[in-house]
C-alpha cells in the first residue's frame, strides 16, 4: 500500500510444536530478504488429525465458530510466538484458519474462514506500516471486496 514495502513469510506448521519454529523460521527469512514484514501462518493442518468441522442450524449460528476455533488456538501460543520473534524484524503475525463447515437447516457443506492479526510487542509499528497491514488485514476478511 502506497510506498511500504513488506515482507510475508508464509508458513504451515504440522502441529503446535512446530509453530514457534516456524515463527522464527520466517523472521530470519524477512530478515535475510532486508525486510519487515509479517509472518502468516496457516493452521489449517494443526486441526487435520481431529478433523475439524464447525456445524450450525443456519449460516449465521456460524459466524463466530471459526474466528472462536482460530482464536482459541493462537492465544496459547502468543507468549512463546513473542519470544520467538522478539529482535526480529517481524511487525506481525496473521494466522488463518479454514475449516469444512456444514449448515443443517439447510442441507448444505462448505468452508469456513477466519484471520487473526496479533502485532509483536517488541516493533513498533510506523504510521505507514499500520496502515498498510490494516488495510491488507480489512482485504483479508471474508466477504471484502478490497
Amino acid at each position: 500500500m502506497g510506498a511500504v514495502r513488506l515482507g510475508v513469510a508464509a508458513k504451515r506448521p504440522g502441529g503446535p510444536a512446530h509453530v514457534a519454529r516456524l515463527v522464527r523460521h520466517g523472521a530470519k527469512q524477512l530478515r535475510k530478504a532486508g525486510l519487515v514484514g509479517i509472518i502468516a501462518l496457516s493452521l489449517d493442518r494443526l486441526f487435520a488429525p481431529n478433523d475439524e468441522r464447525v456445524m450450525g442450524r443456519t449460516i449465521e449460528d456460524l459466524q463466530a465458530a471459526v474466528p472462536t476455533l482460530l482464536d482459541q488456538a493462537v492465544q496459547p501460543l502468543l507468549p512463546t510466538l513473542d519470544h520467538a520473534a522478539a529482535g526480529t524484524p517481524a511487525l506481525a503475525l496473521l494466522a488463518s484458519l479454514v475449516v469444512p463447515s456444514t449448515v443443517a437447516g439447510v442441507n448444505t457443506v462448505g468452508f469456513m474462514s477466519a484471520i487473526f492479526l496479533h502485532a509483536f510487542p517488541h516493533r513498533r509499528w510506523t504510521e505507514a506500516q499500520h496502515a498498510a497491514l490494516m488495510h491488507w488485514e480489512q482485504a483479508l476478511q471474508p466477504g471484502s471486496r478490497a
